[in-house]
């Protein structure tokens, strides 16, 4: 039996990091990088 609940993670451990590297180094804030990722900034700061 699957016990996982809820709908799948969109985060991707070998994109995402990097992404925010990259984006932070830019100059863009926690809410842009949150919204270029389609999460909540309060998920992005987990």
């Amino acid at each position: 039996m699957d016990n996982k609940v809820g709908r799948p993670t969109k985060y991707n451990r070998d994109y995402h990091p990097a992404q925010a590297l990259k984006f932070s180094l830019a100059g863009l804030t926690d809410v842009q990088m949150a919204n270029i990722f389609d999460i909540s900034e309060a998920t992005l700061n987990n």
